[in-house]
């Protein structure tokens, strides 16, 4: 049975920062907006940045539930809140605090794999973009 300790902690921690996660998102942040609105704004910015710089006619703008690209006036792609990658964040966070191991050592790797993380999500969005076009 000790054995298994590891992986219970694991499941016990992981679980419990994905409960307070749903939690806190549906009850105060959900509601704002603001975090979802800002996340989903940058990236759409920084994907159009880049795909400017490469010398594309590309523009952002707002919709109610995320942001709209449009390449030479035609809507290219959308990207909701929920494509953001605000979950994939809390998901890698709550796998990395309940892996064993010292605090000290995790903790530079979150920003770190958020970072990875965002520059993923926001390579995905470039290359969705580039198969429409």
């Amino acid at each position: 049975m000790k054995k298994y300790i590891p992986i219970i902690k694991f499941l016990g921690i992981g679980t419990g920062i994905l409960l307070v996660w749903a939690l806190s998102y549906e009850i105060w942040i959900s509601p704002a907006g603001t975090v979802d609105q800002m996340l989903t704004e940058f990236t759409a910015y920084i994907s159009v940045g880049i795909l400017k710089a490469g010398g594309q006619d590309i523009v952002y703008s707002p919709w109610d539930k995320g942001m709209v690209i449009f390449i030479e006036g035609d809507r290219m792609l959308r990207i909701g809140h929920n494509c953001n990658g605000l979950i994939l964040w809390v998901i890698f966070i709550a796998f990395l605090l309940g892996f064993p191991g010292k605090w000290k050592d995790k903790l530079w790797f979150i920003p770190l794999g958020i970072l990875v993380i965002f520059a993923a999500n926001a390579g995905r969005v470039i290359s969705l973009i580039l198969i429409r076009m």
